[in-house]
């Protein structure tokens, strides 16, 4: 392997490790804070399946974003930090926006795990991915303390991977 692929390999896996050990861990502390509620926020009359299964819905997240900041990092990492706000905000857009559908999906695959299967399995799962696309904004907008913590750490390990990254080059 060349030495771009393993810094870029290194580079998702910081993403993905990073976002995924801070939002496991502030939900597992804002969880014991809230006297074991839910803090993933959830919809009206919307089964709690992500609150139930937390980390298989932020290892969704942490995924894409992780793609989504390697190709920030590969093509924008060079930006100066004023301009870096706008653009680490739109990686978070854009992970929000790509992993919606997949959380969608998995809220789908859960729901049918506690006996709601139809005959039309598949276009439950494109529900699911319609029904992600829809709403997933709305629930990490509205997990307030969560998506704060993501945010910024979000921010940070990106500004850092950037700045890395223009040392080297």
């Amino acid at each position: 392997m060349s030495k771009l692929r393993i810094e870029r390999a290194i580079n998702f896996l910081v993403l993905f490790t990073t976002l995924f050990s801070s939002l496991s861990a502030a939900f597992l502390v804002l969880k014991y804070i809230f006297n074991w509620h839910y803090p993933i926020a959830t919809l009206y009359r919307m089964f709690a399946y992500h609150n139930q299964h937390p980390f298989q819905y932020i290892a969704i997240v942490s995924v894409a974003f992780g793609i989504v900041g390697l190709g920030w990092i590969d093509r924008y990492g060079s930006t100066t930090s004023i301009q870096q706000w706008r653009e680490v905000a739109m990686v978070m857009l854009l992970t929000i926006v790509i992993s919606s559908p997949f959380g969608g999906v998995l809220w789908q695959i859960h729901d049918m795990q506690h006996g709601f299967i139809p005959e039309n399995y598949l276009g439950k799962i494109l529900q699911g991915m319609s029904w992600g696309l829809q709403y997933g904004w709305l629930i990490v907008l509205l997990s307030t303390p969560m998506n704060l913590i993501g945010f910024t750490v979000g921010y940070i390990v990106l500004a850092r991977l950037a700045k890395r990254s223009r040392t080297r080059n």
